[in-house]
């Protein structure tokens, strides 16, 4: 979901109104599992939403409200039980089926996504980007001529739509073809089309084809780009949010985005409004954290674990603050009592796996990261550290099956085609991992010492092997 700009940070906030008592959950709805632990506002407008589905259960304009409301505040799960029973009473609503398939990403059930896309475009022959979403989920596949059909598919909905030129580049580049990338993306920058992410893309093809000066030029003016397209549809849960949260949000999005300074006034006035509510107090201590602020960072984190004993987030924030701070004994507590009292939870995981992993207990992180990949497919980060982590146990046919689903889930990092070039090497399969560290050394020409001395010992290996027998 797009982050808004610095800019809305500074428009105002809502005073908080206090929280009607709460109804029982009805049965059979979907209820958050902590609903009673989130901000009075938002419960507020959750029950609206369940005590009018449970006066009329069979209306799927009612299950629609509540999945947006859910999406909006990034409440997952049940927004995409809402979805589907919204499509189960009315399969001929193509915006039902729209929200269901983000959802299905979400949960990284990306088949089931694009099976809810095609019944999108059967219902609704006039909106490209369901077209073109259906595409990249199919780049993410590794299902290349499908995503290239759809992104063609979007093209004749909407000849100059910019998502679905910039997917058949991207098709082109996964082919092998930089050529033919750098040419689409050459025209449609020519033609006035102003998207950061274009040049990061045509960065990518001019460094396939060896071109280090222009694609110096290019990736600089798309660094820090993201893949972020116009999509009224995706965007109309933002209805469904409270303000205080789309203030929460664009300032943590500032945070995590690499500018806490700019985010810590904002967080630190929504504390002052709300000086209890959980997620302004797990914002603002990341963003103390990355300023080198640690002990406001701990003592936010400390109030908040005395405001909730029994919410994991508190106990997963201490771990990462003590893993910072380098007490790895500490964080480790802290990341084993986040998942005993939220074991679904992947992040807790992917925490423990790095704690145990700078502690040398290789197995044992191997373990937890396998766990977070369980709960979390799309989580690169998570598969690329889990394959590095089988690097280190020299099991590698598992690191290597790893890395191979770090790279489908981003075919440009370089890093991850470097150790899957080193996994490959080690299994014997020297030419496929003399493809992926050619690739790797073309995206990354300047951090390409360990890749180049890799391919160095393939070269020398691969003609002995290709040399027939003389007997």
């Amino acid at each position: 979901m797009r982050l808004l700009s610095l800019s809305i940070l500074t428009l105002g906030l809502l005073a908080c109104a206090a929280a009607p008592e709460p109804l029982d959950a009805p049965v059979g709805l979907p209820v958050p599992d902590r609903l009673k632990e989130m901000d009075p506002d938002l419960v507020d407008r959750i029950e609206q939403r369940l005590a009018a589905l449970r006066r009329q259960p069979q209306g799927p304009g009612n299950w629609m409200g509540l999945g947006l409301l859910y999406e909006a505040h990034e409440i997952y799960e049940p927004a995409l039980e809402c979805y589907a029973r919204a499509v189960e009473l009315d399969p001929e609503q193509p915006r039902a089926w729209y929200h269901l398939a983000l959802m299905q990403n979400e949960a990284g059930d990306l088949e089931s996504a694009v099976g809810s896309l095609m019944r999108v475009g059967d219902l609704e022959t006039g909106y490209a980007p369901a077209r073109w979403r259906r595409g990249f989920l199919l780049l993410e596949l590794g299902r290349l001529d499908e995503a290239d059909g759809a992104f063609r598919e979007a093209l004749e909905v909407a000849p100059r739509d910019v998502a679905a030129q910039a997917g058949l580049a991207r098709v082109a580049l996964n082919r092998g073809e930089p050529a033919e990338a750098a040419r689409i993306l050459e025209e449609l920058l020519a033609a006035g089309a102003r998207h950061a992410y274009l040049h990061h893309l045509l960065g990518e093809a001019y460094r396939q084809l060896g071109q280090w000066e222009r694609a110096e030029i290019e990736l600089m003016k798309g660094r820090e780009s993201q893949a972020v397209w116009h999509d009224p549809w995706a965007l109309e849960a933002l209805n469904h949010r409270i303000e205080y949260y789309t203030l929460l949000t664009a300032a943590g999005g500032t945070s995590d985005g690499g500018q806490p300074d700019a985010a810590i006034p904002v967080l630190e006035q929504l504390l002052r409004k709300k000086p209890d509510d959980r997620r302004t107090l797990s914002s603002l201590s990341r963003a103390y954290l990355r300023t080198g602020r640690t002990d406001d960072a701990l003592a936010l984190l400390d109030r908040m674990r005395e405001l909730y004993p029994d919410h994991f987030e508190a106990e997963l924030n201490l771990a990462g603050a003590h893993e910072f701070l380098g007490d790895l004994d500490r964080a480790l507590g802290h990341a084993d009592r986040a998942i005993e009292l939220n074991p679904d939870y992947a992040a807790s995981y992917r925490r423990r796996a790095s704690i145990l992993q700078r502690q040398r207990r290789l197995d044992a992180a191997a373990d937890a990261y396998d766990r977070a990949v369980r709960l979390a497919p799309n989580d690169r980060a998570a598969w690329r550290a889990l394959g590095d982590c089988r690097l280190q146990l020299r099991q590698w046919e598992a690191a290597a099956a790893g890395l191979e689903h770090a790279r489908r889930l981003d075919p440009e990092d370089a890093e991850v085609l470097s150790k899957l070039g080193f996994a490959r090497m080690e299994l014997g399969d020297l030419e496929g991992a003399e493809a992926v560290l050619l690739q790797a050394v073309s995206l990354a020409p300047e951090d390409a010492r360990a890749a180049n001395l890799m391919l160095a010992r393939i070269r020398q290996q691969l003609p002995r092997k290709s040399e027939p027998d003389d007997r």
